[in-house]
């Protein structure tokens, strides 16, 4: 069973009272003795499969409003991973405490990890992240839309533990890029790149910096690479610069899968998100999978069971088309719902009723009138019961009752 640390934990180890002199402290001990620190967290018996602090973090650092910080679930992390299969060497971008790096790094241990991310805080627990798993690695702090850098790491393979030190940056290309970039980021400044050949398929909107991160990312790739993002699910049909960023990026074959994920996957927002692939080899289809449906209730998140990740990742892998959950979409039939590519456009996720035989409609005719007669029975019944007050009235309900037996006789 996974063994997560907790507050308590945490803050015992790293020797603090309040959480905001976690990311200080974690650097203080990074600097002066990191192996005693990883020993010290290993003595709690957390299990390395998932990301120690994201939890931690999220609720005492994570910066919602102004960097929309939203952590990615290690269900999601998952299926990013079993989607990315093996690869020598791989980006993070916007890599927060490292989920998506440690999920991948579960299948390529002796890979190479570049790790970009904007918010100092996160950098210390990043950095343990990393280096407790003995990675090899570069951190960069800096802003991946401008490309400011205000500081690099480099964490080098030791006996048990990786070296941190400082370093300069080593932009390389990537056989996967990996990413869960903020969702709906302003960038008041981005008019200013026009000229950014990053920026390959236009430039986003101010408010919707969704596309820059992932043209950066798409930039980072090697010639065969594929990139792997966690979008919101608004860049798959908002209009103006963003459909036509989308128009330029299915018209060259680049969008090669789009998958529509559960809703309420994260810690702290209900948005609904999805997987986009993109590749450097073109592609004339784009398998497009509704997976919405699939996933395991839960009191403050949902999760993605086992069975039903290993239902999307058999139609991803083998790009599969199954009724009503997934197809393989040609790039036409894209153009001419103009460019939108919000999934239920394309998955019709409707069964018809099934109808009963003839035989039972029919009982179902006659049950039914015998019902109203009878009740037309007892309703004629219930006037002959009744007396006019007045010779008038009394004559009045015998014509009333004179009729009803009438309709009763089929008369």
């Amino acid at each position: 069973m996974e063994k997560k640390m907790n507050r308590q934990e945490i803050e015992k180890i790293f020797e603090i009272k309040e959480s905001w002199e976690l990311p200080q402290k974690a650097m203080e001990m990074l600097k002066n003795d990191s192996e005693k620190l990883f020993r010290k967290i290993m003595e709690t018996n957390p299990d390395l499969k998932d990301d120690l602090f994201r939890d931690y973090y999220q609720n005492t650092q994570g910066d919602r409003e102004k960097l929309k910080q939203d952590f990615t679930p290690g269900c999601l992390g998952q299926v990013i991973s079993e989607m990315a299969g093996r690869a020598e060497s791989i980006a993070d971008i916007c890599a927060g405490t490292g989920t998506l790096t440690i999920k991948m790094w579960q299948k390529n241990t002796d890979a190479f990890y570049h790790a970009e991310e904007m918010a100092r805080s996160a950098i210390p627990l990043l950095l343990v992240n990393l280096a407790i798993r003995n990675m090899d690695a570069e951190v960069i702090n800096g802003n991946s839309l401008t490309g400011d850098v205000f500081e690099i790491y480099r964490i080098r393979r030791g006996r048990c533990y990786g070296k941190i030190e400082r370093s300069d940056c080593e932009y390389r290309r990537y056989d996967v890029v990996v990413m869960n970039p903020p969702y709906s980021f302003k960038w008041p400044e981005v008019d200013e790149y026009k000229e950014d050949i990053r920026f390959r398929w236009g430039i986003p909107p101010k408010n919707f910096a969704d596309y820059a991160f992932l043209q950066h990312g798409y930039s980072l790739l090697k010639p065969d690479g594929k990139l792997y993002g966690i979008v919101a699910t608004g860049i798959l049909f908002r209009g103006g610069r963003e459909k036509d960023i989308r128009k330029n990026m299915v018209d060259q074959g680049k969008l090669s899968a789009v998958v529509a994920m559960p809703e309420k996957l994260f810690l702290n927002t209900s948005i609904p998100v999805a997987i986009i692939t993109l590749t450097k080899e073109p592609t004339e289809e784009i398998l497009i999978i509704d997976a919405q449906q699939d996933y395991t209730k839960g009191a403050k998140q949902n999760t993605i069971a086992e069975n039903d990740a290993m239902k999307l990742l058999q139609a991803w892998n083998k790009r599969e088309e199954q009724e009503r959950y997934s197809r393989l979409v040609k790039i036409e039939e894209i153009k001419e719902n103009d460019y939108n590519l919000n999934v239920p456009r394309y998955i019709d996720k409707y069964i018809p009723e099934k109808l009963p035989p003839i035989t039972e409609i029919v009982k179902g005719i006659q049950k039914t009138e015998k019902e109203i007669h009878k009740a037309e029975k007892e309703l004629c019944g219930m006037l002959k019961q009744m007396y006019g007050t007045t010779n008038e009235a009394q004559k009045e309900l015998n014509e009333v009752i004179c009729m009803w037996e009438e309709i009763l006789n089929g008369n």
